[in-house]
């Protein structure tokens, strides 16, 4: 933006956050509550009784995600809760596009390793998308638990704005700016990435009948601040009163002085590495040349310099 003159020492004075000029606008939610329309796992998957605690896992299951955690939580949690469920919404994704991840083999791997699969862990092949609701909504909870990676700190997962959708608690690792929000907003709870205990104690509290309808009482309020129509408002207030920068940069002395300097320094940069380059390409060719020349030719050189 500075490149293309558009940050201006005047405006920078009057806007130094330049909210102005950058905003945010996030991922929202529909304005409209989700309603059933369909079945869900509790008819899906005849093992799930109607009152037994079901968490879901909402979405794919990609390599840089964490199933093998929750599927480990949930198993040692098997032992005091022998009727808790957990599926996962997704493993197969209809899309040619996306290469099947090896993690899924892993993750049904482990749970027949542990004893739990088809009775406690359940892998469904997909759910369509304008379906997603019908499974959150017979949910107590969801879960979605990510590998410690660079990526997480800058993913914003899409399934967790779904989760608060339909109203239910969220079990997340820790590390994203989604599990500020639910820990700014007391709307689920948060786990340390790759740590079993961690997320057995995340899932217990969640299941808290109290907890639980604590949790619930705030998520209303929450999603009603993350509507489409709610995150687009900067967006649509630019829409409303679009303006520009003025090109005259007004009277003030100091501001034509500094855009002399900026446009100054922003030329002399672009031909510093413009002959940077040249001299590289320069080096290469002299290079090239003393490479390909023999030492007969050498001596031939050198011998013709003396007598000249």
């Amino acid at each position: 933006m500075t490149v293309a003159g558009r940050l201006e020492p005047a405006y920078l004075r009057v806007d130094p956050a330049l909210r102005s000029l950058i905003d945010v606008v996030a991922f929202g939610l529909p304005a409209d509550k989700p309603r059933k329309t369909g079945p869900g796992p509790r008819s899906i998957f005849p093992p799930i009784g109607d009152d037994d605690p079901l968490l879901i896992w909402n979405g794919g299951v990609w390599n840089w995600l964490d199933p093998l955690t929750a599927i480990r939580a949930v198993a040692a949690l098997v032992q005091s809760r022998p009727e808790l469920r957990l599926v996962f919404m997704g493993v197969r994704s209809p899309g040619a596009q996306v290469a099947e991840m090896e993690i899924v083999d892993k993750a049904v791997a482990l749970a027949r390793e542990l004893g739990v699969l088809d009775g406690n862990v359940f892998f469904n092949a997909w759910v369509p998308y304008d379906e997603r609701q019908n499974w959150l909504l017979e949910a107590d909870a969801a879960l979605s638990l990510h590998v410690e990676t660079v990526e997480a700190r800058y993913a914003y997962r899409t399934r967790v704005m779904d989760i608060l959708w339909c109203g239910l608690p969220a079990i997340v690792s820790d590390g994203d700016v989604l599990a500020d929000l639910i820990r700014g907003e007391d709307i689920g709870e948060i786990a340390r990435p790759g740590d079993v205990a961690s997320v057995m104690a995340a899932i217990e509290k969640t299941l808290d009948l109290d907890r639980g309808r604590a949790i619930r009482s705030r998520l209303t309020d929450v999603a009603s601040r993350h509507t489409w129509e709610y995150v687009c408002e900067p967006l649509l207030r630019y829409c409303r009163e679009p303006w520009k920068l003025s090109t005259s940069r007004g009277a003030d002395p100091s501001d034509e002085y500094l855009a002399r300097l900026e446009r100054l320094y922003s030329e002399t940069a672009q031909y510093a590495r413009k002959l940077e380059t040249v001299v590289a390409d320069r080096d290469k060719e002299l290079a090239a040349r003393r490479k390909h020349l023999t030492r007969p030719d050498l001596n031939s050189l050198f011998g013709r310099t003396k007598r000249g």
